[in-house]
């Protein structure tokens, strides 16, 4: 796929004697979106964490390529690393309060990150973090810039954490369960301003989600994963129509399909 954003070739990754990813390849073009998913430890979070070198402590590639802009990412040192981190590669935690220094304002952090790539002035930073804000769902966006991530819920750290990649527009974002903190409603807007990112920026997508509905929604491919292997990867349509893995099907038949209640009856609930 030599068009590809990030290309992933027979990738295996360990924690110490442990594997937890096993020969793993997939390849992600401009603007699309790839959904990993699969069970609780099934190795999702790791491969996602491995281009950025964040798997932690005894966490490392040991088989496989990681390239992006033709570079190998788990060869790369620190130093070489970080400048492709932000534009380049950004990424969304699944715990995104943890990723926020506890004491600083949103504000100066957002500032900071931006100033670390592009030339911006604080106000400059503000006026367009206010604007992305507003787009996924904050009414007063300054106020939210003067606070402190102890000061909001999850859920609303998880947004202000999502505004980053809207200002940096990267070539490629990966993206830990975005909108498992989020109510229905927040979900779907945060859904919708991903897909126009990856629409008016032309960012690839890789996002780990453990709701099929999300994968419905946003994914152009899906990788299935069971115990660090690959399961199923096909386009989309073929693995939600047509999964050949029957694990893959045991996901689909586990995914909740809301149906109309029978006193529900057009815009009316029916007495009965």
């Amino acid at each position: 796929m030599e068009s590809a954003v990030i290309q992933y070739s027979h990738v295996t990754i360990a924690y110490g004697a442990e594997t937890a990813v096993q020969d793993v390849s997939f390849g992600l073009e401009p603007g699309k979106v790839l959904c990993i998913v699969g069970e609780s430890g099934s190795g999702k979070s790791t491969i996602i964490k491995a281009p950025l070198g964040l798997l932690g402590p005894g966490g490392a590639v040991i088989e496989g390529n990681i390239l992006f802009k033709g570079l190998n990412l788990p060869e790369l040192a620190p130093a070489r690393l970080r400048p492709l981190a932000g534009p380049g590669i950004s990424m969304v935690f699944q715990n995104s309060e943890a990723a926020f220094m506890p004491l600083r304002t949103f504000g100066t952090q957002i500032y900071e990150a931006l100033a670390a790539h592009i030339s911006i002035s604080r106000k400059e930073a503000d006026e367009q973090a206010a604007s992305v804000l507003r787009q996924l769902g904050f009414t007063k966006p300054k106020k939210i810039l003067a606070s402190r991530p102890f000061e909001l819920s999850g859920g609303m750290n998880q947004r202000v954490a999502l505004s980053l990649p809207f200002l940096l527009r990267p070539r490629l974002l990966l993206a830990d369960e975005p909108t498992s903190a989020l109510d229905a409603l927040t979900g779907k807007a945060v859904l919708k301003e991903l897909d126009r990112l990856r629409q008016e920026a032309g960012t690839a997508i890789i996002l780990v989600t453990h709701d099929m509905g999300v994968a419905r929604r946003m994914a152009d491919d899906i990788l299935v994963l069971r115990q660090g292997r690959t399961e199923e990867y096909s386009p989309a349509g073929e693995v939600l129509k047509s999964p050949r893995s029957a694990y893959t099907q045991e996901l689909l038949a586990a995914a909740p399909v809301l149906k109309p209640s029978p006193l529900w009856k057009g815009d009316r609930i029916s007495s009965g």
